[in-house]
């Protein structure tokens, strides 16, 4: 521990680590790494996605439960879930890790129109899932949004 300038005891804060991840579903492993090591909070969180295609698909098959109830276990039935890599986002959403996400894209990636949704587009994708959304006003914010499920993901 070093000497701050006033002489008193100054904390150094480990540094953030960074991943770089080959599949896109990793991500989802490396932000419950940086939650358990404290590296990161629980909640709340604001995501910048870059990347031509959403990834906001929900899937049909995985239980809601196992993202709050093992996360270890939802990113191996997420990898092997017929959505495959194109779903690791909204259980982050559902589990409350992500408050916000930015998705930045190339012009020709049109899989959903600019704009700004707020919860709309999660929420629908999960309610048309097996996850179910936590907020309980969900169909109040449902209208308008586009259906990531028919996105051919």
């Amino acid at each position: 521990m070093a000497a701050g300038p006033d002489g008193s005891a100054k904390h150094r804060r480990a540094a953030l680590p960074v991943f770089i991840c080959e599949y896109h579903d990793e991500a989802l492993r490396c932000l419950h790494f940086g939650i358990r090591r404290f590296k990161v909070p629980f909640e709340g969180l604001s995501m910048v996605h870059l990347d031509a295609h959403p990834d906001l698909s929900a899937s049909t098959t995985m239980p809601a439960e196992l993202v709050m109830e093992d996360p270890r276990q939802a990113c191996d039935a997420l990898r092997a879930d017929l959505g495959g890599i194109a779903q690791w986002i909204l259980p982050a959403v559902y589990a409350g890790h992500l408050r916000s996400v930015w998705w930045v894209r190339p012009d020709w990636a049109t899989q959903i129109a600019d704009g700004d949704y707020g919860h709309l587009a999660a929420l629908q994708a999960l309610r048309a899932s097996k996850l179910k959304p936590v907020t309980h006003d969900a169909g109040d914010l449902l209208s308008g949004a586009p259906n990531f499920l028919s996105a051919g993901v």
